[in-house]
């Protein structure tokens, strides 16, 4: 099994991953919490699935999120330069955005 340091470290890849295609897909720069690599990895409590887990959450969780602020947004005929994910009082995912144009 892996360890909490290693669990944090891959999700930091993922989250890469995402940031890399939310920058090709959207001309968007994706920032996020400490919380949110937390909260993550919080969440990877079965030990049998370890990392495969994080990409899960990520799918099921914070890409829905995210993508339905994106189009939302953009709807408004606006688009934010940037995105920054974060975690509320209720440990759900939220997204923000800065420099609307």
């Amino acid at each position: 099994t892996l360890n909490e340091e290693a669990m944090k470290s891959i999700t930091v890849l993922k989250l890469g991953k995402l940031q890399k295609r939310v920058l090709n897909n959207n001309k968007m720069s994706l920032t996020y919490d400490d919380k949110v690599v937390e909260q993550i990895v919080s969440r990877c409590t079965e030990v049998q699935s370890g990392a495969r887990n994080i990409e899960h959450i990520i799918n099921t969780k914070v890409l829905p999120t995210l993508s339905k602020e994106i189009l939302s947004t953009i709807g408004d005929d606006k688009m934010p330069d940037k995105a920054h994910i974060s975690v509320d009082s209720d440990d759900n995912f939220t997204i923000s955005f800065e420099n609307i144009v």
